[in-house]
């Protein structure tokens, strides 16, 4: 009999080994039967089969619709980028997806990028995916996260959030310049992956300009001036997700190292969404919060923007300070084990990057492949402060 840990192990593993693995294909009968697990079975060897499939009928689908399509009814001048839901998550991701974007827009010599939201088949986002969450968590996320995030995004000058397929099925047919290249409404594509974005910075392609908008750095302005009183603001954003739990911030630490800083600065802790509006926990009392920031996006962005030094884990708005205009970032526990999506195997497949590696952007942001522990922060806060204090290149604003 298996234990919950093992179960666990099993299906962090790719669904080729899964369907191989005995003691889990007794499992999943002992709980479901000998038609359910039938049922599992087929269903999951028609993925596996789509799966081995899908690039080639994605090069044919792209081949027939840019030959046939009737391109160019729309503004050569615009690149029209489709985050396809069917494919792509309602996550940060969507910030390496638009990077990807500008970068493709200069390539073409294009002026600015109409960002479509196209929904997926499963009430508008993909069957199957982020099954902790549930359908109002993820339209929020839409609503939230996707579409004012594309505004940061300094080349955006439209944003439509389709109606259905048929819509961006309208827009695909008319447009001149698309992204992704090989994307149809028919066999969508989607491209999240921090190892394509830094495959084009190492050719020499420039950092696409993510900002604030003025109002939003005006207001978070207002805030440190009544807040901080002359003190460098040192912004810390946590991670308290009931998902995959495992990842979450050391929080006794993180709040005996904003306890430690010297008179000099001001910590500041961004709590995770799902936390912000829970009491605060006894570790953090007394310390300085900016719950603003957990809900608008706009002055999340402010706040990093304008903060002397972002410390985080690896999580979703961590990926997103990267990218902002003169935000500088230490982020600390970049892999979790047990969590599939932040093993070093996944790490290196999809960002390109192992243990040690610091080639994000530049100076501005430094990845300490160790797990956030106060010894750690505190050690690597020391050695950043004391860069920045020593260089004026990158560093400084």
């Amino acid at each position: 009999m298996m234990d919950d840990k093992e179960i666990k192990i099993i299906e962090m593993l790719p669904l080729r080994k899964r369907l191989m693995n005995k003691s889990y294909l007794c499992y999943k009968f002992k709980r479901k039967g000998l038609s359910g697990l039938t049922i599992w079975i087929f269903s999951n060897l028609k993925i596996f089969i789509a799966r081995l499939l899908y690039p080639v009928l994605t090069v044919i689908s792209a081949f027939f619709f840019r030959t046939f399509r009737r391109k160019g009814k729309l503004s050569d001048k615009t690149l029209y980028a489709f985050y396809d839901l069917e494919t792509s998550p309602e996550t940060y991701d969507f910030f390496t997806f638009l990077a990807l974007a500008d970068m493709r827009r200069s390539g073409l010599g294009c002026e600015n990028i109409h960002v479509l939201i196209v929904p997926g088949n499963d009430s508008g986002f993909k069957e199957g995916f982020f099954k902790y969450y549930d359908l109002k968590n993820k339209i929020w996320r839409l609503r939230n996260i996707l579409i004012p995030g594309s505004w940061l995004l300094k080349s955006c000058t439209a944003v439509t959030a389709c109606a259905d397929r048929r819509e961006a099925g309208t827009y695909f047919s008319i447009a001149k310049n698309i992204f992704p290249g090989t994307y149809s409404v028919a066999l969508p594509v989607g491209e999240t992956e921090w190892r394509y974005l830094l495959a084009q910075l190492k050719d020499g392609s420039p950092l696409p300009e993510f900002a604030a908008s003025a109002q939003a750095l005006e207001y978070v302005k207002s805030w440190i001036n009544v807040h901080a009183n002359g003190k460098k603001v040192i912004s810390i954003t946590l991670r308290e997700s009931k998902y995959s739990p495992d990842r979450n911030s050391n929080l006794k630490a993180w709040c005996e190292f904003a306890r430690s800083l010297s008179e000099e600065y001001l910590p500041v802790l961004i709590r995770d969404t799902e936390r912000a509006f829970e009491t605060v926990p006894e570790d953090m009392e007394g310390l300085q919060v900016f719950n603003e920031a957990a809900w608008h996006l706009d002055l999340r962005a402010a706040f990093y923007m304008q903060s002397y030094l972002n410390l985080a884990i690896n999580n979703g708005p961590t990926s997103l300070s990267y990218l902002l205009k003169d935000s500088r970032v230490l982020e600390f526990k970049l892999t979790t084990p047990t969590v599939m999506a932040t093993t070093e195997e996944y790490i290196m497949k999809t960002v390109g990057i192992g243990p040690g590696d610091n080639p994000i952007l530049d100076d501005r942001v430094r990845l300490i492949w160790e797990d956030d522990n106060l010894d750690i922060i505190q050690r690597e806060f020391e050695k950043m402060i004391e860069d920045m204090n020593s260089k004026d290149a990158s560093f400084n604003r």
